[in-house]
């Protein structure tokens, strides 16, 4: 058959086809917001991780150098 003789969807078949694809596109993009909102909370919670540990590792190191002064200052005296 032709393609100038294919009868054409009804009008109301149209529309419902652009919704359906008007939809889609919101969906794919609903779907990348929460993607991106995802990655950024996990590197955010990461970063959080790490910077955290990095303070309590100095923390500590310093805790143990003031100990180790204490204890030569005990020794020596």
């Amino acid at each position: 058959m032709s393609l100038l003789l294919r009868p054409k969807p009804p009008l109301s078949l149209g529309l419902a086809m652009a919704a359906v694809l008007i939809a889609r596109a919101q969906r794919t993009a609903s779907r990348a917001r929460i993607v991106a909102a995802a990655d950024d909370a996990r590197r955010r919670l990461e970063r959080d991780l790490h910077d955290g540990a990095r303070q309590r590792l100095v923390s500590l190191g310093l805790e143990l150098s003031y100990s180790e002064q204490r204890v030569h200052r005990f020794w020596a005296s």
